[in-house]
């Protein structure tokens, strides 16, 4: 709450507070590997910005670097004589360890390139639907982030930022960014947008957030660790006066070529998951998951086929503020699985983690709980995800400054390689018959 106040005062003060005239909204992505954007924001500093980087080692690998800022300038759609100035590097050829960098004559700050083995395990933090107003697991996640720290890999985002990032002529933006800015500053914090961001044509979300990947914030992939990472928005089915059809087919076999490549690459990134912010399934009156009419799920370009062929592992979603987890689902089938381990599940798991706080608080209007929801959980709360090569932990987090496990189970393949998609039956088939015809 302090820092709420203090941004504030620094917004509608005349002085020369640092966070008006500096820089704030320190936000880290990741790219690739070795590669990593670092983006924030500047009322009042037009021009590009020498940042410096460098790895905390002695030595010529720990000279310091330097690159100038790319500059966009975003009018506020509401007032348009309010202009805040975008600024992002990328950080190439990195190496492993701890760098420090910092917008030159600013704050410091630093985050990690981790090295990854097959042996090891990677972390990831993981909710949607936060708000400035009643964040009620902020806390819990920044001592987790602390405490944790070199264990947690990174923090998704999945949808409904703020509440809503247009509030106050987009000042709720500068609010929420500089509020998440102590952990988004540290590690990357990958994010898609949800329907509170399709104000003023999600200029806000695009305006803030395009630095999370080359192409686009609204859908895009990465190899980290044993994981296959996708995230895709859902509202692009839902906003047709500001998406096309087109753009929703463009998604749509993005993500199956995406899904494709991935299980080539099985034998590196043996896990596959998903983060978009409107769940396939849920029991939420009014909500459009309840029945056969989701467009995410089924439909020309539904993804619950594509999910379940190509072997997606998890999903995950927001937008219901609880924490729900399925057992293995195909068009509302679903697989009996002990409560605490799902062991070489037929179908994609799914997870929603909308919990961790926001003025519109838990979601309480429920349908009765279906046989296929496994847990249901109707209070505050967050997720992390822990990926070894064999095994996935999935764990849920009470708002408790110190956190505890309020639910969790894990995820076994010990069939990777010997059970076949259908996919890849048919060309292991294929290839055994062209062998006996020639």
């Amino acid at each position: 709450m302090l820092l709420l106040a203090f941004f504030l005062g620094a917004l509608a003060s005349d002085g020369s507070d640092n966070r008006k005239v500096g820089v704030n909204q320190m936000h880290v992505a990741y790219l690739s590997e070795f590669e990593r954007s670092v983006s924030w924001t500047s009322l009042t500093e037009k021009d590009p910005i020498t940042f410096i980087y460098q790895l905390a080692v002695p030595g010529p690998e720990g000279e310091m670097k330097m690159v100038d800022s790319n500059v966009t300038t975003f009018i506020e759609p509401q007032d348009k004589s309010q202009e805040r100035y975008i600024h992002t590097v990328v950080l190439s050829n990195l190496k492993y360890g701890n760098y420090n960098y910092a917008p030159m004559g600013y704050h410091w700050y630093h985050f990690n390139v981790y090295e990854n083995t097959p042996d090891d395990e990677q972390m990831f933090l993981i909710y949607g639907d936060m708000g400035v107003e009643n964040s009620q697991c902020l806390d819990a996640i920044e001592n987790m982030v602390i405490t944790l720290g070199d264990d947690l890999d990174m923090i998704w985002h999945i949808g409904d930022f703020a509440y809503d990032m247009c509030d106050n002529n987009g000042q709720n933006t500068d609010l929420f960014m500089n509020m998440v800015e102590p952990i988004a500053a540290a590690m990357p914090y990958m994010t898609i947008p949800g329907n509170h961001e399709s104000h003023f044509n999600f200029s806000h979300y695009e305006s803030r957030y395009s630095s999370v990947s080359k192409t686009n914030p609204y859908y895009y992939s990465y190899d980290y660790g044993n994981v296959h990472v996708i995230h895709f928005t859902t509202e692009l089915y839902f906003y047709p006066e500001q998406f096309s059809e087109q753009n929703i087919k463009d998604q749509f076999n993005w993500i199956q070529q995406d899904l494709k490549t991935a299980n080539q690459n099985r034998d590196k990134y043996p896990w596959i998951i998903t983060t978009g912010h409107r769940p396939m399934y849920c029991e939420r009156l009014s909500s459009k998951c309840v029945n056969d009419t989701d467009p995410v799920r089924i439909g020309p370009y539904g993804l619950e086929k594509m999910f379940n062929d190509y072997g997606v592992d998890v999903a995950f979603w927001g937008h219901v503020h609880l924490y729900e987890r399925m057992f293995p689902l195909n068009n509302e089938e679903y697989e009996k699985q002990p409560l605490d381990k799902y062991e070489n599940p037929k179908w994609v798991t799914h997870v929603i983690t909308g919990a961790p706080g926001n003025k519109e608080d838990i979601s309480t209007n429920m349908k009765d709980q279906p046989e296929w929801s496994a847990v249901r959980l109707e209070e505050y709360s967050f997720t992390t995800l822990t990926a070894a090569r064999d095994t996935l932990t999935i764990k849920q987090w009470s708002k408790d400054e110190t956190s505890k496990i309020i639910d969790q189970f894990q995820i076994t393949k010990t069939e990777q390689k010997s059970e076949l998609r259908w996919y890849e039956r048919a060309i292991k088939w294929l290839r055994g018959v062209t062998k006996m015809i020639f």
